[in-house]
């Protein structure tokens, strides 16, 4: 399981290898990226983020996804734009787009010395005017069928607002503790001396086989919840 990191991560795991988007041919199409917070699919326990690539010329959705780990960090943005050049949801022409204009995002900046190797042109910007009137129809289409009116002008100024800071996140929180974590009480007694210990050794190499096994499995919701 591949777990959330602020600071950029390529390689196994990513969809943005070099190696493989140096092969696409570079040409002058420009694309625009970001990501926006969910509000109304968005739980006090799960908060929804969803990111979208849009081509400017066509406006045709390059990638779009929910970020597995919120709020967005600079590898779910590699992540995108990696699926956008190689792997692109209109199946148009899978290549290296000339320019690519994105949020003046502080959490975008260790990924900018690389698209730059790519020969690829980074634009930051605050108003994404393409990616923008995107969310707005997605959510007016979505809203359909309800009699609320939403503010266009609103979802425009929540779309430039900064990401909120990830909260610090336990190992605790996805893995059951290993054998080799367990402490036993080594000091002396009295009247037993060492034999404390060794009764001890023993009942812990009868259940390591056990907890080798427990310590690969995720928690499951309960089981989180009981730290």
């Amino acid at each position: 399981m591949r777990l959330w990191s602020d600071n950029l991560k390529l390689g196994k795991g990513s969809a943005f290898v070099k190696r493989d988007l140096r092969l696409l041919p570079l040409t002058e199409a420009e694309f625009e990226a970001d990501f926006w917070f969910d509000a109304e699919s968005s739980t006090k326990r799960r908060e929804v983020w969803t990111g979208m690539v849009i081509e400017r010329e066509s406006g045709a959705v390059l990638a779009m996804r929910n970020v597995e780990w919120p709020p967005p960090t600079v590898n779910d943005l590699a992540n995108f734009l990696g699926h956008a050049m190689l792997r692109p949801l209109t199946a148009g022409d899978r290549q290296r787009p000339g320019a690519i204009h994105l949020r003046d995002r502080p959490q975008w900046q260790e990924l900018l010395p690389h698209l730059g190797q790519l020969g690829i042109k980074v634009v930051l910007e605050d108003a994404l005017p393409w990616f923008d009137q995107a969310v707005v129809e997605f959510l007016q289409h979505r809203r359909h069928a309800s009699p609320k009116v939403l503010d266009e002008e609103q979802i425009r100024q929540d779309l430039r607002r900064p990401f909120p800071l990830r909260k610090p996140t336990s190992t605790k929180r996805f893995f059951r503790p290993c054998a080799s974590s367990l402490a036993f009480d080594t000091s002396p007694t009295r009247k037993r001396g060492t034999s404390r210990i060794s009764s001890l050794a023993r009942r812990a190499s009868v259940r390591s086989h056990s907890l080798r096994r427990a310590c690969r499995k995720p928690f499951g919701a309960s089981a989180v919840s009981s730290f």
